[in-house]
């Protein structure tokens, strides 16, 4: 199929060996650079620069109240090295919300009704403050210290130029990664824009760039409409590694098995010729 191969390689699909930031680096490391200006700062040089951008990073969840201690445990360590924390309580009906309210350092927004991911997001974004923005989801599949380090390399490597970033998650099943850049792959032809792996999180952006996804999609495909609208606006992509890691506690309900995934990719699929 000639005419398949010629869309194909007219799409900008970035390896993210391009842009490899350092793989996580213990407390016990010193910070290192890398030739393409990459860092990884540990907990106390986080806790102790000044004169840095300050960061918000924005955590939906709903229904999560199993999770939510060690949610909150995780997000106090990013908290103490400098992060606003933004939690959107997306309606929940199992007390999360007053789990939230207790911790005392979080800036909990509570939504009366689930409108969806991208909603919950630009609701966050709404209440953050800082010069840097970034996001995760409640589930614990994602550092929020990751987030925060990715978000201080942005903040040392920008010198100017107008960057965000979407994590390249490492270390999933198998299973998972094959339908993803199967998914990826169909999407980037499709649109002939790279789309690589769109729901891999966390999301990291300056703040010039919120003005850009105020009219993005209120459900799931928020992601996707990031990953598609930020470069149109003239903003750089990266692709930072971040480790998969297991969920401490609770049971996760979303995207689970093919019929799901399935599902999913159908809807990106569709949503994608509407992004405007």
């Amino acid at each position: 199929m000639p005419g398949l191969h010629r869309i194909a390689s007219s799409i900008p699909i970035h390896v993210t060996a391009r842009f490899r930031p350092q793989r996580y680096v213990g407390e016990e490391h010193s910070r290192s650079f890398r030739d393409d200006g990459w860092f990884e700062p540990t907990v106390s040089e986080m806790t102790t620069q000044r004169n840095v951008p300050s960061i918000s990073i924005i955590c939906p969840v709903r229904n999560e109240a199993p999770l939510i201690p060690a949610l909150i445990e995780a997000l106090s360590l990013a908290h103490a090295a400098g992060a606003e924390i933004v939690v959107v309580d997306d309606a929940s009906t199992d007390g999360t919300g007053a789990l939230l309210d207790a911790a005392g350092f979080i800036n909990v927004v509570h939504q009366r009704r689930s409108n969806g991911f991208g909603a919950a997001v630009k609701a966050g974004m709404g209440a953050a403050t800082g010069d840097i923005v970034a996001w995760m989801p409640g589930n614990m599949r994602v550092r929020p210290m990751d987030t925060l380090r990715i978000a201080r390399t942005i903040a040392a490597v920008s010198q100017g130029r107008s960057l965000f970033a979407k994590a390249s998650r490492t270390g999933r099943p198998f299973s998972e990664r094959a339908s993803r850049f199967i998914a990826g792959l169909t999407l980037s032809i499709w649109s002939r824009r790279d789309l690589m792996d769109t729901g891999a999180t966390p999301t990291v952006v300056p703040r010039s760039a919120l003005k850009h996804l105020v009219n993005g999609p209120d459900d799931i495909t928020f992601e996707c409409y990031t990953l598609w609208k930020l470069p149109q606006s003239g903003f750089e992509v990266i692709r930072p590694e971040v480790p998969y890691v297991n969920r401490p506690a609770g049971t996760s309900h979303w995207n689970t098995g093919a019929r799901a995934r399935f599902k999913l990719f159908v809807k990106l699929l569709r949503s994608v010729r509407t992004f405007r």
